[in-house]
């Protein structure tokens, strides 16, 4: 049902720019074994991408709590840690989910007509400085 939904509201979407925000991510991220919980229908997201890749501007997912950009299928997207439980990849060939000393954080994305830029925001810092240069 959703994916039918997002089809035909991508239908309407004539001329527009279109960002989409999804909770799991759209492609494995170092390969098919990497995300055993992920998109059951992945194959037919992929399809609706393919058909709408010159409408789709750019991909927000989370999921996987690891940072990640990059472009699928010709579309940006991009990736944060996570603000719980953030985890770092893993390019072993064992399923192993790691996790270090790192903070947890979110995307800040600003959106302008010639431009898409994603700030990472580490939240938890408390010790900031201003720099006056």
């Amino acid at each position: 049902k959703r994916l039918q939904w997002l089809k035909e509201n991508l239908d309407k979407q004539v001329n527009k720019k279109i960002y989409l925000f999804m909770h799991h991510n759209p492609l494995a991220l170092n390969d098919d074994k990497s995300d055993r919980i992920g998109l059951v229908q992945r194959d037919d997201l992929k399809k609706i991408l393919l058909q709408f890749q010159n409408t789709i501007q750019h991909i927000c997912f989370g999921h996987q709590h690891i940072t990640s950009s990059g472009k699928y299928l010709g579309i940006s997207f991009s990736s944060p840690r996570s603000t719980w439980v953030p985890l770092i990849p893993n390019f072993s060939d064992q399923y192993k989910l790691l996790t270090a000393n790192t903070d947890p954080n979110y995307d800040i994305i600003l959106i302008k007509e010639e431009s898409l830029i994603v700030h990472t925001q580490d939240f938890l810092k408390t010790d900031v400085n201003l720099f006056t240069g």
